[in-house]
């Protein structure tokens, strides 16, 4: 388990030709043994597991910053693809000198109006994971916590109902994260990573958080290696959103100010990563331990 980690979040760094050879070989044998152990438990709770399809409430979680048209567009397909949007709950956490607040607040207005339940927040926090943790503490009771970011969109047409048949095959007494599936990053490895996983209400409540509370970032990447070191996790295998971040295009022209900024944020997050590998073990036997408790539950 901790093996795999230093071949999954690890920035790219140059090898001598033989430790190279060595590492890839050693990286794709990961590979095979998640894609099958991922699979495996995908399959297994999907097709043996007989349990009623519970509806879930749906809590949307992220920061943003500058970025009203990225709100905008997210939360145009969220309408577009939503079988039932009375259960969803979207928060968004803006700085308090937000420069473009009011054209958040209109489309924040404009959707409540059409009922969808859309928040906003304004508070100074220094990292990304203390706003997603902020945002979750303001409604600790909603079954699901999607960790989301304002670059997303929905693809999946009537996502939520997909997303109640996977959570569904879950016992109610574990906490467990369900690894979304996007399109164009993690395409290939989704089996590996998500990024914009959804944990249960009973994975907040055992740790406290949401993502983690050590990094600027990474949420994302901490929930999936919990979810690894515990076995507390389920891939979705359908398409359900698109990440259309910058960082993946790479086309500079479109770096904005708030991708810049990131950036400069979390560039200590791969030093900040190997250090808390004890707090991620740690968290980890928490999971395990309900996990283990209520294992055979049906």
């Amino acid at each position: 388990m901790i093996f795999s980690t230093k071949f999954i979040y690890e920035p790219p760094k140059k090898r001598n030709f033989f430790p190279k050879i060595y590492r890839s070989i050693l990286k794709k044998l990961v590979r095979i043994e998640w894609f099958i152990k991922s699979n495996y438990n995908y399959y297994l709770r999907t097709k043996l597991i007989r349990r009623g399809i519970k509806l879930h409430s749906i809590c949307i979680i992220f920061p943003s910053k500058e970025r009203p048209h990225n709100l905008k567009r997210l939360l145009e397909s969220l309408i577009k693809n939503t079988n039932d949007i009375s259960r969803i709950k979207v928060l968004i956490l803006l700085d308090e000198d937000e420069s473009q607040y009011l054209k958040y607040k209109d489309i924040e207005t404009y959707y409540n109006s059409i009922n969808l339940f859309v928040k906003i927040f304004k508070k100074n926090l220094n990292s990304n994971c203390e706003r997603w943790n902020y945002l979750a503490y303001k409604y600790q009771e909603e079954d699901l916590y999607l960790w989301l970011n304002d670059d997303a969109v929905f693809i999946l047409e009537n996502w939520d109902i997909y997303i109640d048949f996977v959570a569904s095959k879950i016992p109610l007494n574990v906490p467990y994260s369900i690894w979304t599936r996007s399109n164009i990053h993690h395409e290939k490895f989704y089996y590996l990573h998500s990024d914009m996983p959804i944990v249960n209400n009973l994975w907040f409540k055992t740790l406290g958080y949401i993502g983690n509370k050590y990094l600027h970032d990474m949420g994302d990447a901490w929930i999936c290696e919990l979810g690894r070191l515990s076995g507390n996790f389920i891939i979705t295998k359908k398409f359900i959103l698109n990440h259309l971040s910058i960082n993946i295009t790479k086309d500079e022209k479109k770096f904005d100010n708030t991708y810049l900024l990131n950036e400069k944020k979390k560039k200590n997050d791969y030093n900040l990563w190997k250090i808390t590998i004890k707090n991620r073990i740690e968290d980890a036997k928490k999971l395990k331990f309900k996990y283990k408790k209520h294992l055979f539950v049906a």
